[in-house]
């Protein structure tokens, strides 16, 4: 079962509206943060970390030319630059979500995004279940002895 984030925008009070704006995101790796890596952030519109990615792949450049590094070494950066954007870049976009006034609504489990979608929205826009009421069992006449468990309350019987 995969696990998916469900987020809503926080300005719309319509439920029609909210349903079309709603996102879910899944929880785990990202292969195509791990694969594409800034145009991912691009893609998402996730700015500052756009911005904050290019900062270090240049610093990256800058300094594997001042020191000498070897072409292996640069490589392996990048690698695992890549791989800490696939596991961080479902993160990276609930933040950006987050900036941008969406707010976290539900978690829900499934085994596809189409089924997570299903079970959010048919749990969404069902009729509100209400539990029935409790029946009373045990009203007490008023000339009946009070009784506590199995005990009487000890008023001679």
């Amino acid at each position: 079962m995969t696990i998916y984030t469900v987020h809503v925008p926080d300005d719309t009070s319509d439920p029609v509206t909210q349903a079309d704006h709603t996102i879910l995101i899944r929880d785990g790796f990202s292969g195509s943060a791990f694969v594409f890596g800034f145009a991912y952030l691009l893609w998402h519109r996730l700015w500052v970390a756009a911005t904050i990615w290019i900062v270090v792949t240049a610093a990256l450049v800058v300094g594997a030319i001042v020191l000498h590094l070897p072409s292996v070494s640069v490589i392996a950066i990048s690698f695992l630059m890549h791989v800490y954007l696939g596991l961080e870049g479902p993160d990276l976009r609930r933040w950006g979500l987050a900036r941008r006034h969406y707010t976290l609504k539900d978690i829900v489990s499934a085994p596809g995004l189409s089924d997570a979608e299903a079970l959010l929205f048919g749990r969404q826009f069902s009729r509100p279940h209400t539990p029935p009421r409790p029946v009373e069992r045990w009203a007490s006449a008023a000339g009946t002895p009070s009784v506590i468990g199995m005990f009487p309350d000890g008023s001679g019987a």
